[in-house]
């Protein structure tokens, strides 16, 4: 997840996009480029996903802060905490990114309110990158954002429904990249070794690390 959310900040933050249409149009105009140190990611997640991708992102220079239902003690960045906190956080960030898991609190959070007050106290460009859940985007609010240009572009892993259907428009939108919910892939190398753990746990008779809690609902 750190790798997937540190590779659409760059793709977004360096102009990827820009690049690919002068490369189809055999243009050659280099654009003007900001320092990552100027720009501000919003995560909206701060669990262990949440916090690994904000530590890369640091690691890069980016400045970075959190959003989360519930204090984060010794996050390795700044974390608005509660809904109240939820408008503040927005304001200051430049890309907001989702790693948000799905519950009744969270679906449909990230509305058309969400992206009118995106970064609003600071210019430049405003986009959005969605690592979470589909189902925690309202995603005609985000399509209509993306369309008026409120958001500039977008980097999208999750959808509701899924597959996205072939005639949604987010598969045309030149500012948008589409992956097929990739963004924490497991391969057997990776996935083996934390079931072999979670295994001599049980066996010790002791709890497993990162069991759901089904009444938060992650």
């Amino acid at each position: 997840m750190a790798e997937y959310v540190t590779f659409a900040a760059l793709y977004l933050h360096r102009q990827i996009p820009l690049y690919l249409r002068h490369q189809r149009q055999r243009v050659w105009d280099p654009p003007d480029q900001l320092a990552a140190s100027s720009v501000h990611v919003g995560l909206l997640g701060t669990g262990v996903m949440g916090q690994a991708s904000g530590r890369a992102l640091q690691s890069l220079g980016f400045q970075v802060t959190g959003w989360a239902r519930s204090a984060r003690p010794g996050s390795a960045f700044p974390v608005h905490t509660g809904r109240d906190a939820l408008g503040a956080f927005l304001e200051d960030a430049d890309i907001l990114v989702n790693v948000l898991p799905r519950t009744d609190e969270t679906t449909g959070l990230v509305d058309q309110s969400v992206f009118a007050r995106l970064g609003r106290g600071r210019p430049g460009p405003k986009f959005f990158v969605n690592a979470g859940r589909g189902d925690t985007v309202v995603q005609t609010d985000m399509i209509a954002a993306l369309t008026s240009g409120v958001l500039h572009g977008a980097v999208l892993d999750v959808f509701t429904p899924e597959p996205l259907p072939a005639d949604n428009p987010l598969w045309s939108m030149d500012n948008v990249l589409i992956t097929p919910h990739v963004a924490a892939d497991s391969n057997p190398l990776t996935i083996v070794p934390r079931v072999l753990e979670d295994i001599a746990s049980l066996e010790r008779g002791e709890k497993p690390a990162g069991i759901v809690d089904l009444v938060r609902g992650y």
